[in-house]
């Protein structure tokens, strides 16, 4: 394949993934994921004045990407009549295209067959897709990681260093990212100035003092909700646990639904031994070759060893969606390796050329397939239960009024009123309490202890304060003024 062929094919699949991106955007009708209307709740409370907080007048860092949460503020204020979920999905389409296209210039050396094979899995795996179009951060925070690896090759390190400075408060990864880069610049003995640290040294002290002035704290409250440090998640150290972190953070963990037939969990573990070995020689090749790539696996590692010591939780679904990258990039430096080992020239064009548009159908229908039984399903249950809770509460509750519940994002953002939240990522105050208590607090130990004026529970929740002996005392307490498919509002009777 000439270069003209090899960019025309390159375009069409960057092309083929903003096509499909766009036309599940249209399908969710704007609806992101729960979890990013929490930041959404941070940007819209400063672009109307309340300032740079969740709950008004509480200053608490609930969200992990305040950089970009910025950004959506800034998007909110040029375009506040369109809706959310189209404006933020639209802008982190543009930033899948900008990765694509930083992505086939840093991973030339890898060669023509194992570049595409990145490229087609990044513009059509579900999980990618999925991630572009549902509000989140991590689309902005790949282009940083693609981008950064372009700057680096064309030693542009004023602009390297800057950028790093920034990728911390995207992602807290972006921390991680920095150290694997720094290790990868002293491996090919680039030898940079000290002024070209600069930069990206200033940008980390401002935004630290930054956060630290307005919240207390450069940590942002919801890593400390989901340490296993703070908050123990009773998950056992050992080779199981070992082996869901890094089928999560690779992406290769098998869906829920298909978890316990068996066919599909020994594909799955087959199909994940095959892959750590290409890992294991992808990483080896970039080592000897000294290429810059050689920071994906570094990366990698960095983050399977934090969420290990960190006692992180292993279901991390989007969270590996950095770390998933990066793994791909390097299984597939090892895939071609291997092929170039054991195949000629002309079987590996052949097979190349045979390969990739069955591939592409397939990891399209695939997407379309997961999409619609998966993922369509929950987001309309955001339309139908969590935005019809808020807004009941946001016309019935008084403005002042306290809400406890355990999901706070489109059920909070659509409420607009003060929300206590059972997991602690916005509520430091809840996870002193639990904490104090040893974290065997239930339900009604909660509401004992904040009185809220409306609490929000799940099936699941109402399920469990049973089991606690907790049903008579809520009944006597509270009464249900709203029920919806998945949530069942309560309000606190009067004395």
């Amino acid at each position: 394949m000439d270069d003209r062929n090899l960019k025309r094919l390159c375009l069409l699949l960057i092309a083929a993934g903003i096509a499909v991106r766009l036309a599940f955007l249209v399908w969710a009708r704007g609806t992101m994921v729960d979890d990013a209307y929490i930041t959404l709740r941070y940007s819209h409370n400063l672009v109307v004045g309340k300032g740079f907080v969740y709950n008004e007048g509480q200053h608490v860092l609930g969200t992990t990407a305040p950089l970009y949460a910025l950004w959506v503020a800034m998007l909110l204020r040029v375009a506040p009549a369109v809706e959310p979920g189209y404006l933020i999905g639209t802008t982190n389409i543009f930033f899948f295209a900008a990765a694509g296209l930083t992505l086939i210039g840093i991973c030339a050396e890898l060669g023509i067959r194992a570049r595409i094979f990145v490229l087609m899995l990044f513009a059509l795996f579900l999980r990618f897709v999925d991630n572009a179009i549902l509000g989140l951060e991590t689309p902005m925070f790949l282009l940083g990681m693609t981008g950064s690896l372009w700057l680096l090759r064309r030693r542009r390190i004023w602009a390297l260093s800057l950028l790093l400075g920034l990728l911390p408060f995207i992602r807290p990864e972006g921390l991680f990212w920095i150290a694997a880069v720094l290790i990868v610049v002293a491996f090919l003995r680039l030898r940079p100035r000290a002024l070209h640290f600069v930069p990206g040294i200033g940008v980390l002290l401002v935004w630290t003092i930054f956060l630290i002035v307005y919240y207390g704290s450069p940590i942002p409250q919801s890593i400390a909700a989901k340490s296993g440090w703070v908050v123990p998640h009773y998950n056992t150290f050992g080779a199981a646990r070992i082996g869901s972190a890094f089928a999560a953070l690779s992406l290769l963990d098998v869906p829920g639904p298909l978890r316990h037939e068996t066919a599909m969990r020994l594909l799955g573990a087959v199909v994940l031994f095959l892959s750590l070995a290409f890992f294991i020689v992808g990483t080896l090749r970039l080592y000897r070759r000294k290429s810059i790539l050689f920071v994906f696996p570094v990366f990698f590692v960095l983050c399977l060893a934090s969420y290990l010591i960190g006692k992180g939780r292993v279901d991390f679904s989007w969270y590996g969606i950095p770390t998933g990258f990066a793994y791909l990039v390097a299984t597939s430096a090892g895939l071609e390796s291997a092929a170039s080992a054991v195949m000629s020239e002309t079987i590996r064009e052949r097979l190349f050329r045979f390969l990739v548009p069955g591939v592409a159908v397939v990891l399209l229908v695939v997407s379309v397939y997961g999409w619609g039984r998966g993922r369509i399903p929950y987001l309309r249950s955001l339309r139908t239960s969590y935005e019809k809770a808020g807004e009941y509460l946001e016309r019935n509750a008084r403005r002042n009024a306290r809400v406890l519940t355990a999901e706070i994002g489109m059920i909070g953002f659509t409420a607009d009123r003060f929300m206590l939240d059972m997991g602690g990522i916005v509520s430091p105050e809840v996870m002193r309490y639990c904490a104090a208590n040893g974290w065997r607090t239930t339900k009604c130990d909660l509401l004992r202890e904040f009185e809220p004026d409306y609490v929000v529970f799940d099936p699941g929740h109402l399920a469990l304060l049973d089991r606690e002996g907790g049903a008579e005392w809520m009944g006597a307490h509270y009464e249900v003024v709203a029920e919806y498919p998945l949530h069942t509002v309560f309000r606190k009777r009067a004395p």
